[in-house]
């Protein structure tokens, strides 16, 4: 796996955030999908927009 990729998750919600920071679903050899980003940038957005939404989630 690249440094620029991380495992695919199911969640309307997570595809939602990875559109939001640039991502887009790639698959690997054996057929199985991944997130992927352009840059370590994206990558970070991805991650902390997953956050935001974990403590909203939580606070309620």
């Amino acid at each position: 796996m690249s440094k620029f990729q991380i495992s695919f998750d199911h969640r309307r919600e997570a595809q939602e955030r990875l559109e939001q920071a640039g991502g887009w679903i790639d698959y690997k050899k054996k057929g199985l999908p991944v997130f992927c980003f352009p840059n370590a940038q994206a990558k970070k957005k991805y991650i902390k927009l997953g956050q935001a939404a974990y403590r909203r989630k939580v606070e309620m």
